[in-house]
């Protein structure tokens, strides 16, 4: 098998000859390599029987949404790719055609009706002529000339047949009653006839081959492509037990794609890896340094917004919408490349190409870890319980949403960003009510003073924190104290209340352990100096 990397494009040949020595086949989708966030590599294969020389082969039920540039063709020795042209298609559409042999038993069932309702219509005409006769004939009282033996014979005959009538009459209303409700069942059954109602068929991709074939041989070609179209994010579950401290992390990928054809029954590769990014190498260039002239200043912002050519970073979407997820971990094996780790599926896999995230289970990853609780109340008066994972890079995590569930009680979601420096990876498990926080200012202890143009402020914050839980808890506080970054601002930490500190960035670290019920107050304190009249404020940078 031999690989067409380089072919010539051609866009005009294929339009006259499309019809003629054309062999026509459609693409069988063998694997697809899905990307982190967009993209997706899809693999086809193709069978077709060529005989020898100029001809043209056409493959059906490609992705009609891909990136052109990135074909790669392969075909037997014996078989030479001249050109190929992508295009779009569309299936011709032939509605369902409805049972004959229905039709005809509604129409044989109406006429059927029709005959019954006739003899009914007969019947009851027979029937109100006779009952005239007898009126006529024995109610009047000038029939004197009819003798009683023959009154009481004539009488029976037509009682007898006024009878008979009625009979015949109610037999044919039950008949129509029968055939009225046949007529209801056969119309159900063409209104909900019994072949599937098929939707017009979507456009898909089409690919016009011209090659040269030496010998009559069956061929195989090899169609692979890329799409942006689709892509991967991934999902994770938390799953802690209290029983025996066990903690489990379980990797899932939301697999979503528009690429205008269904995957039926495909393997899935998952790979870490963005192709959407690019592979070229910065270099760095040399800054030349000149005087500010604000007349050229201006003359360059001018012809700058005059439309000079920038260059613009690609734009990626991605929609994601969660579905019932399907479990293929035990199918799943991991490989590492140079650049990025591949999730192998070694499993049949569906997904439609309707936009939805389908959720795939990966792999399940028992994991040590330590538990504490934390709280920085600056910021938020609740306690945290995590979970602190040492030698967390051996995970291969990426960023991601997680679901926190704690003894097979779902707890919320929380999200997980391994893009840290840290030597352990914190995961939030959510918060806990039942440790009680507060940070409050000191008035006694916060002044403001002035003195020879300087104004010093000093600060006082008590921290107090309560174990509410029947059992002892460890719980890391943090809290922090401004960081200077001009020389005519002069700041010091007064009192450190037994913290650790980071004097680079002025965090404060305590790590407690509580008893259950018992309650720890924390104090530290502050100088702020600077030149009176001038305000301070907070930047947080990062």
């Amino acid at each position: 098998m031999k690989i067409i990397h380089t072919l010539l494009f051609c866009s005009t040949f294929f339009i006259a000859h499309a019809a003629e020595d054309s062999v026509f086949t459609k693409a069988k989708l063998t694997h697809v390599s899905v990307y982190h966030a967009v993209g997706a590599e899809l693999q086809h294969t193709a069978k077709v029987s060529l005989k020898p020389g100029l001809q043209y082969v056409v493959i059906d039920q490609l992705s009609h949404r891909l990136d052109e540039s990135s074909f790669r063709l392969g075909c037997p020795d014996n078989v030479t790719i001249l050109s190929w042209q992508h295009s779009l298609y569309t299936q011709p559409y032939v509605p369902p055609v409805a049972n004959p042999k229905l039709d005809d038993s509604i129409r044989t069932v109406r006429q059927n009706i029709a005959a019954v309702n006739n003899d009914i219509q007969i019947t009851e005409e027979l029937l109100r002529k006779l009952t005239a006769l007898v009126d006529n004939n024995f109610t009047t009282p000038d029939k004197k000339n009819i003798m009683s033996a023959e009154l009481i014979r004539l009488s029976d005959y037509y009682l007898q047949k006024i009878k008979d009538l009625k009979y015949t009459s109610w037999k044919y209303l039950l008949k129509r009653d029968e055939l009225n409700e046949q007529l209801v069942g056969l119309q159900n059954r063409y209104n909900e006839p019994s072949i599937p109602k098929i939707k017009p068929p979507l456009p898909t991709g089409r690919l016009i081959l011209q090659v040269m074939a030496q010998s009559t041989s069956a061929a195989d070609f090899n169609v692979n492509y890329f799409t942006p179209h689709a892509g991967w994010i991934p999902t994770y579950d938390m799953r802690m037990k209290t029983i025996d401290q066990s903690f489990v992390l379980n990797y899932k990928a939301a697999v979503s794609q528009q690429t205008g054809i269904d995957w039926e029954g495909v393997p899935l590769t998952l790979t870490t890896q963005r192709p959407s990014t690019t592979g070229t190498m910065p270099m760095i260039q040399p800054i030349f340094l000149q005087l500010y002239v604000p007349q050229l200043y201006s003359m360059m912002e001018h012809s700058k917004a005059q439309g000079a050519p920038t260059i613009q970073s690609a734009k990626e979407d991605y929609t994601e919408d969660n579905d019932k997820p399907a479990n293929v971990a035990a199918y799943t094996t991991l490989s590492e490349s140079m650049l990025n780790v591949l999730y192998n599926i070694n499993l049949p896999y569906t997904i439609p190409s309707n936009g939805k995230a389908y959720t795939i289970n990966i792999k399940d990853e028992n994991v040590s870890a330590n538990y504490r609780h934390m709280a920085i109340p600056k910021i938020d008066p609740d306690a945290y319980f995590t979970a602190n994972i040492a030698g967390w890079n051996t995970l291969n995590l990426l960023p991601g949403e997680s679901n926190i569930i704690i003894d097979n009680v779902y707890m919320g979601k929380s999200f997980i960003n391994p893009n840290v420096e840290a030597d352990t990876l914190v995961l939030s498990l959510g918060k806990d009510k039942r440790i009680a926080l507060t940070r409050l200012p000191v008035k006694e202890f916060t002044s403001v003073s002035k003195r020879n143009d300087m104004q010093t402020n000093t600060y006082m914050y008590e921290i107090t924190v309560r174990n509410n839980k029947n059992k002892r808890v460890d719980i890391t506080i943090k809290d922090q104290y401004p960081i200077s970054s001009e020389k005519e601002i002069d700041v010091k930490l007064l009192n450190d209340g037994g913290a650790a500190v980071e004097a680079e960035t002025g965090i404060l670290t305590w790590t407690l352990t509580l008893e259950p019920g018992e309650t720890k107050k924390l104090r530290f304190s502050y100088q702020v100096k600077h030149p009176s009249g001038k305000k301070l404020r907070e930047m947080r940078r990062g």
